[in-house]
């Protein structure tokens, strides 16, 4: 069982933790004076407390009303139920006494109905729906007596909610089962292009502890996540078949990285050390981007430039020739192209790496951070241009911030968008620009390796 106590201390926020804990816990020192209640504002452009229709006022009994002032939607509190949300407390005057977006504050998540919130506010806030803000006007009679830590307890205050989060637990009749124990179900089905291992999805995520505590969130700092279907993430597996507009709750054990340092920070003296922990995490799929395949050729299109590593155009760019030709009596330049590349494993064809990933955008290329092999297959495309390069095993691909083994054939797709001088020149040993040949390399019918230096 988790005491008031316990509870108080898992708040970053004082005032939060008055608001949140049960009347049990006791009541601290007072400050003097009113200006003792407000908080900080350093740095921070407060919110100011919405205006409201007496009429709109919904009485709940002893002085607690409350009032709509944004609709939700979605799923209902239930037994059990995580939620999370945002908390502004003003006084009846509209002076802040706390917002949980001040620097340094959290939203609150919580597990209802249950022990861990003060009962007035709890009762306020049952039948809110996710997305709902709701306004709440706590007569003083209602809080703890001689209020609790920063909050006063002589004054009527006024609180606005807004729940961004509301994740039931998964029912166990209709839910789907791992081998690991893991459960899901869906709250709402959404419509279109399925998310699975090869694909990657633009996700909102909300995690609970079974504390009903929030781990973390996107709701809150609004952007969104961004992930592949293959991505080496514990949930990412039980998202799959997701669809855009959808939502899923997933429980899993609580990840062992997180229960080690649990472990360590609870104390060997902790009631529930040895307890096993579960997680609850609630998924919004937003966007679901299909993968990248490979483009199909021609293999008689093919063409050999050394060391058994072929290139093929796909697209013939309309731009100038790469390299463009050094003018007669000026030093050879370096360049650096800009491209959108992607990259799969030779033998079973899986996708490595792209810049066309969700998220991702065109590179600067140089030798020094992406295969260096790239170099030979540049040479002779036309701006605008796509080649695919088919390097066989153990040939040098040179440095990559992914490391590409070197002993692992590797097909690449590189898209030629422009290019400019570059800031430092890669040459070799004898001091020769290491781009490969600037000959014209000849793949027939007018295409990419004609040399001309323009359109």
């Amino acid at each position: 069982m988790i005491t008031n106590t316990t509870r108080c201390g898992r708040f970053a926020a004082p005032l939060l933790a008055a608001v949140l804990c049960a009347t049990a816990a006791p009541a601290l020192a007072q400050p003097e004076g009113r200006d003792a209640y407000r908080i900080d504002m350093k740095g921070f452009i407060p919110p100011v407390m919405t205006m409201h229709r007496p009429q709109d006022e919904v009485d709940l009994g002893d002085g607690l009303k409350y009032v709509i002032l944004r609709p939700g939607n979605g799923t209902d509190i239930i037994d059990g139920t995580d939620i999370a949300f945002e908390l502004n407390c003003f006084t009846t005057k509209g002076e802040l006494l706390y917002s949980s977006r001040e620097p340094g504050n959290k939203p609150a998540g919580v597990k209802i109905p249950g022990t861990q919130m003060w009962p007035a506010l709890e009762k306020a806030m049952m039948g809110m729906k996710r997305s709902e803000f709701r306004k709440i006007l706590m007569p003083k009679e209602l809080m703890p007596e001689g209020g609790m830590g920063p909050l006063p307890g002589d004054t009527d205050i006024v609180l606005e909610v807004g729940l961004f989060a509301v994740a039931p637990p998964v029912d166990p009749i209709i839910a789907n089962r791992g081998k690991d124990g893991s459960t899901w179900m869906d709250l709402k089905l959404g419509q279109g292009e399925v998310f699975d291992a090869n694909g990657f999805a633009t996700c909102h995520i909300n995690v609970f502890n079974d504390l009903g505590e929030l781990m973390g969130s996107t709701s809150i700092t609004r952007v969104p996540l961004e992930v592949a279907g293959d991505a080496d993430r514990y949930w990412v597996r039980y998202a799959h078949g997701m669809q855009p507009g959808g939502t899923r709750i997933i429980e899993f054990d609580e990840p062992e990285a997180y229960r080690k340092m649990r472990l360590q920070n609870a104390g060997l003296n902790a009631v529930d050390v040895n307890r096993k922990h579960r997680w609850r995490m609630m998924v919004d799929c937003l966007i679901v981007t299909p993968p990248i395949k490979m483009t199909e050729h021609d293999p008689s299109k093919e063409v050999d430039i050394g060391d058994g590593i072929k290139i093929v155009d796909l697209v013939i760019g309309d731009g100038e020739t790469y390299p463009p030709a050094t003018p007669p009596g000026e030093e050879k330049k370096s360049w650096t192209p800009r491209l959108n590349y992607a990259s799969w494993n030779a033998d079973d064809g899986t996708l490595f790496d792209s810049s066309l990933k969700p998220g991702g955008q065109p590179i600067d290329y140089s030798p020094g951070l992406y295969p260096s092999v790239w170099q030979r297959g540049l040479v002779g495309m036309r701006k605008g241009g796509k080649r695919k390069m088919i390097v066989p095993p153990n040939i040098d691909k040179g440095q990559d911030f992914r490391q590409i083994p070197d002993d692992r054939g590797f097909i690449y797709e590189l898209e030629l968008l422009d290019w400019t001088p570059a800031l430092f020149d890669f040459t070799n040993e004898e001091g020769v620009l290491d781009i490969g040949t600037e000959q014209p390399i000849d793949l027939g019918g007018g295409t990419a390796a004609d040399q001309g230096g323009g359109k």
